[in-house]
């Protein structure tokens, strides 16, 4: 698997357990390019791991270079004005899609 997001957790080796979840969000990404699955949403406290599951995801899909192309959006969790993360986030997706 290639690592071109570099994951938090720092050596993707260190990254264990998780399973079942992953079994799950693997299923839904397969049906993805058939329209079946819909949005999902990861909850979980503080410090849990949530971060580490998108950023191992993203990889996951890059390194298939399948049907599903990957886009990963991160912002740190400071005071910002709504219009401007819209913006931050349109320009991303732009980039991200080669429309720059």
């Amino acid at each position: 698997m290639q690592y071109p997001l570099s994951e938090k957790i720092g050596d993707p080796d260190l990254f264990v357990g998780r399973e079942k979840e992953f079994r799950l969000l693997n299923k839904w990404l397969k049906n993805i390019p058939r329209r079946l699955s819909k949005s999902r949403v990861i909850l979980a406290r503080r410090k849990s791991g949530k971060t580490a599951i998108v950023q191992r995801i993203f990889n996951q899909v890059w390194s298939e270079n399948g049907l599903v192309i990957p886009f990963y959006f991160s912002f740190d969790e400071n005071k910002i004005w709504y219009p401007d993360l819209a913006i931050e986030y349109y320009c991303a997706l732009l980039w991200a899609g080669g429309f720059n």
